[in-house]
């Protein structure tokens, strides 16, 4: 037989193994066409100079085949692969990905479509290194490998190459992995093409056939995505990936009774591929906004070089870099995510303010998705403390309604819909709850584990950090706006609903962030704060978020200390001077975002009670104290908010949070620290100095204000 007939008889045997029409083959226009004549980066060279053109001879041969693959002529790559993993799988008990190098892996036979991918796509094997050389353009049999052009010098992919995989699949979608739905039944589809997606995609009058041979196992690989021979859907897909149906076959992401933003987000126009073949919109392309499935996690500013420590969830670039997103992995700018070229999502934005939930690089890398459910999940030394973007927030079923004052639950509209927390639940009055009191949740859709309560709340959110949840009976970490030498302080102790004192009996309190404090003796109060006082609650980002007013709102960052919506001003200097005049730089501004300034105020019309539980011979007591900073007053100094309650305004183990003398840091303004009051001057007129230098200032101690 001539060479020639032996190529037609190879190239009609690999159109009925492949069970397509001709029409439907087009390896020649795509970048599986390795010959000279091929119009990809990585072709041979020209024959003359030891290349080839011939096309097929790179993948199959009619004689001398390796027997891996039907006629089958690349030599069988001896490489030993990492592969994907997350502690979502291990949390799950998912089976393992396997070696498909492996021989004793019980899918190894399986594993034979994703391992001749592999012989071009790990970079380990030259591209002309066949096991069949062919003959040279002067019909002499070759001895040396098809010479290459633009590849590595023994002719292998370099790394930079688009379809780069090396021998580290950790940052590439699982292959040569099971399929087990009954590990999360919530995710995974319980049949996909009738239960098997391991083999061939077999296009048959455009109708996309997921088959299985008898006897194989059900699992994922390359060619469950890929078909080497056809590239009408561009890299080589097996089917259309508008809407990332190739994802949402196996993958379903409808969590939750509410309505994902992204997952609804029409009005905006997203084009990853710039032909609108995969969306126009954040809603239209779904997965691939957010996800790659090869060479995830790069970092953004050099997104052609492969990372795979930060592979982890598929997603598209290293972390909050994939949020941001500021240049997809297409290379295109984007103006509909949370990077700097958006608007009102700019969160990036927010996030480099002085005060900010942000991570930084001795952090990349050490987020887990299941972290939050391990009681003291920080560790020795706190050595995981960190926040993400998805510590906060569950993107596929987060919404987009911002919440109303007063109020705490979370509903199904809300930007933190879906994600974990932890409750806490003991009734001891200012102590530390110890792993009993916590209550921890899974995020839905997550791992299928716990499910989230019916009454959900946005400090839950918040307590898997800011509570001894995270840090257990070691340290608390350092608080940064507190110069980073100053610990945080257990927030699930300052707001426990047991602060809550009972009728007659002085005990501790609290804000009603985690329960309402059935107090009625409150000032005036403004807005919606009015109505229902007692049985009121809140949110922390109704004390907590952007401080310019902007969108996006939320606890993302402020120029303030601790994320604070308005000033709030906690402390003296060690010399403080101050002017007299009436209230000026004086106002707690924190505090009169929801309570009435008028009834701290100066004036004959505040004199009365007010309501407040601070009063004395008929005149409300707080009116009184802010007085002393007029000009009229015959006193040193005004009083903050500060100087009589907590400093640390979330709780604190005294009726009303006011602190006593001697109490410190981090609760007395006055304490140990920065704050304490040295010298007091009085400038403008009637001005002097007065002589209680060096004291503390505080009525309820002999040493105090009232000696």
């Amino acid at each position: 037989m001539k060479r020639s007939g032996a190529l037609l008889v190879m190239a009609t045997l690999l159109l009925v193994l492949a069970g397509a029409a001709v029409a439907q083959i087009s390896v020649v226009n795509s970048k599986h066409n390795l010959s000279s004549g091929g119009t990809g980066s990585y072709i041979s060279a020209d024959p003359s100079v030891g290349g080839t053109a011939e096309i097929c001879i790179f993948c199959h041969t009619p004689h001398q085949s390796n027997n891996q693959a039907p006629l089958w002529n690349r030599q069988a790559s001896t490489a030993t692969y990492l592969t994907y993993t997350s502690d979502v799988l291990v949390g799950l008990n998912y089976p393992s990905a396997e070696d498909p190098s492996n021989a004793s892996a019980p899918g190894y036979a399986v594993h034979v479509k994703t391992r001749i991918c592999l012989t071009c796509h790990d970079g380990t094997i030259g591209l002309g290194h066949l096991v069949n050389l062919g003959y040279t353009p002067a019909g002499k049999r070759r001895t040396v490998d098809v010479r290459m052009v633009n590849t590595n010098a023994d002719g292998s992919l370099p790394n930079t190459a688009a379809g780069y995989m090396g021998t580290d699949l950790r940052d590439d979608h699982p292959v040569a992995i099971p399929y087990d739905n009954s590990k999360d039944s919530t995710e995974l589809y319980g049949s996909v093409g009738g239960g098997k997606i391991s083999l061939y995609y077999v296009d048959l009058g455009g109708v996309v056939r997921k088959t299985a041979a008898a006897g194989s196992a059900n699992y994922v690989e390359c060619t469950s995505c890929h078909n080497a021979h056809d590239n009408q859907y561009k890299n080589f897909l097996v089917e259309p990936n508008t809407g990332s149906q190739l994802c949402t076959h196996c993958h379903n992401k409808q969590v939750g009774a509410g309505t994902s933003a992204h997952d609804a987000a029409t009005s905006v126009s997203y084009d990853p591929d710039g032909t609108g073949s995969i969306g126009t919109s954040v809603g239209g392309v779904k997965c691939l906004n957010c996800h790659y499935s090869h060479k995830s996690g790069v970092d953004p500013a050099n997104p052609a070089q492969p990372n795979t420590s930060y592979g982890k969830y598929l997603l598209s670039f290293q972390e909050e870099g994939t949020c941001f997103n500021k240049k997809n992995r297409w290379g295109r700018d984007t103006t509909v995510c949370h990077g700097s070229t958006s608007s009102t999502k700019n969160i990036e934005s927010q996030e480099i303010k002085t005060s900010a939930h942000r991570d930084t690089g001795s952090y990349a890398g050490v987020h887990q998705a299941t972290e939050h459910m391990s009681y003291n999940w920080l560790g020795t030394g706190n050595a995981k403390w960190h926040v993400e973007c998805n510590d906060c927030h569950n993107s596929h079923s987060a919404g987009n309604a911002k919440h109303t004052s007063p109020g705490n639950t979370i509903g199904n509209t809300s930007p933190l819909y879906g994600v974990g927390g932890v409750s806490i639940s003991w009734t001891g009055s200012w102590s530390a709850p110890g792993q009993a009191g916590f209550t921890a949740f899974e995020s839905l859709g997550l791992t299928n584990s716990t499910a989230m309560p019916l009454n959900y709340y946005e400090y839950q959110v918040c307590m898997k950090c800011h509570s001894s949840y995270a840090w257990g009976l070691n340290t608390p970490p350092l608080s940064p706006s507190l110069g980073g030498l100053q610990n945080m302080t257990d927030q699930a102790i300052e707001f426990n609903p047991g602060n809550i004192r009972t009728a007659g009996v002085n005990g501790a309190s609290m804000h009603p962030v985690a329960g309402a404090t059935g107090n009625t003796l409150w000032g005036a109060l403004l807005g919606s704060w009015t109505a229902n006082r007692g049985t009121q609650t809140m949110y922390c980002s109704d004390c907590h978020g952007t401080n310019d007013g902007t969108a996006p709102q939320g606890p993302h960052g402020s120029t303030n200390p601790f994320i604070l919506k308005t000033a709030f001003t906690d402390t003296y200097t060690n010399t403080k001077t101050l002017v007299q005049s009436s209230g000026v730089g004086l106002t707690d501004d924190l505090c009169f975002q929801c309570h009435a300034e008028d009834t701290y105020q100066s004036g004959a019309a505040n004199f009365n009670p007010g309501g407040t539980g601070f009063s004395g011979g008929g005149t409300n007591l707080h009116t009184q104290h802010r007085i002393r900073a007029s000009a009229a007053a015959q006193s040193t100094f005004g009083y903050r908010c500060v100087n009589c309650h907590a400093r640390v305004s979330h709780g604190y183990n005294r009726t009303a949070m006011i602190v006593k003398q001697n109490d410190g840091d981090p609760y007395e303004a006055g304490g140990t620290g920065a704050g304490k009051i040295k010298t007091v001057t009085l400038t403008g007129a009637g001005a002097y100095v007065p002589g209680f230098a060096n004291r503390d200032l505080n009525c309820t101690t002999v040493n105090g204000c009232h000696q």
